[in-house]
């Protein structure tokens, strides 16, 4: 009885990130590139803290988001000033997402807040 209720809370858990991320995706259209590079800084920082986490503790968690916010903001053609922030961000995120919420999902949601906040300051910086 137990693993039917494990697998059913695995199966929605996973079709609620497949939904959500579907939905910000689609937003995603029409938004300005400096938007979509702070959006991929974001979910590469929340991806690589839940995985470094789940591999590593609290370090790989770290080390998960700051390389998962860093080659996705990357990606997007961020600067390097833009890179370093976000990496950095969300390995601190991850870190005390991690330790404070606790498990994956306190990882990941200290991710990606530290990788978004990160990229947030470089690419806004100066235009307000």
């Amino acid at each position: 009885m137990k693993t039917g209720v494990n697998l059913m809370k695995k199966m929605m858990m996973i079709v609620s990130a497949g939904l959500m991320s579907t939905t910000l995706l689609v937003g995603c259209q029409n938004a300005s590139p400096e938007s979509k590079r702070i959006g991929s800084a974001a979910i590469g920082g929340g991806a690589g803290g839940a995985v470094g986490k789940h591999v590593g503790g609290n370090i790989g968690a770290g080390l998960g988001a700051a390389l998962g916010a860093g080659v996705a903001a990357n990606a997007k053609g961020s600067n390097s000033k833009t890179v370093r922030n976000s990496a950095i961000g969300a390995g601190v995120g991850a870190v005390l997402g991690g330790a404070i919420i606790g498990g994956d999902t306190g990882a990941a949601a200290g991710g990606a807040l530290g990788g978004s906040a990160g990229a947030a300051y470089e690419e806004k910086k100066g235009k307000y």
